[in-house]
């Protein structure tokens, strides 16, 4: 429970499963705490208790994204990611793409409407003025939001993932077959 607490800040105010930085907890994350509880109780096998078993709340750094957080101004590290997706869009944009909506929806399969965008780009390039509040509620798409887990992860990223995990629960269903095919659902990026 004190490691969700740890977690817990205006940001994360479900807590999360490890700790935020700078916490002086001894257990980092709910891993640690089920590690410990094990091994006080003798469990040797790690299927039967395991930080996998608690899905919510997630870690501090890999939050879900907010559905509609739109009310209130970018803040620096979301207009970062603005910053990078324009870069991005002025890299790789195809014929079709007209505007960045139009590449976001392309790329990432992200619907977006550019006049969100827009107020969001005025939003980040107005630092003179001081309101929080955007003039219009707008929605800040996941892949523009901090603190969240990635909206995708690369094949070396699944495999490097499998591996700990098979090498953490040798045995389990993903290693035996019962999981069929599970490579296959590893697909191309899309730019």
């Amino acid at each position: 429970m004190q490691v969700c607490k740890e977690g817990g800040d205006a940001n994360h105010l479900y807590g999360s499963s490890t700790v935020r930085p700078g916490s002086k907890y001894q257990y980092k994350s709910f891993e640690a705490v089920l590690e410990e509880y094990n091994r006080q109780n003798g469990i040797t096998n790690p299927v039967v208790c395991n930080e996998y078993m608690i899905t919510f709340p997630k870690p501090y750094d890999k939050q879900l994204p907010v559905g509609n957080k739109g009310w209130f101004k970018p803040d620096d590290c979301e207009c970062g990611k603005l910053a990078q997706l324009d870069a991005e869009y002025n890299r790789y944009k195809k014929a079709e793409d007209v505007n960045l909506s139009a590449y976001i929806r392309r790329s990432r399969n992200v619907l977006v409407l550019q006049s969100d965008l827009d107020i969001l780009h005025n939003s980040c390039n107005n630092t003179a003025n001081g309101c929080s509040y955007l003039p219009a509620g707008v929605v800040i798409p996941a892949i523009m939001q901090c603190g969240t887990a990635p909206a995708c992860i690369t094949c070396t990223q699944v495999n490097d993932g499998i591996a700990t995990f098979s090498a953490k629960y040798p045995g389990s269903c993903l290693l035996s077959g019962r999981i069929p095919q599970w490579r296959k659902m590893i697909s191309s990026p899309r730019l």
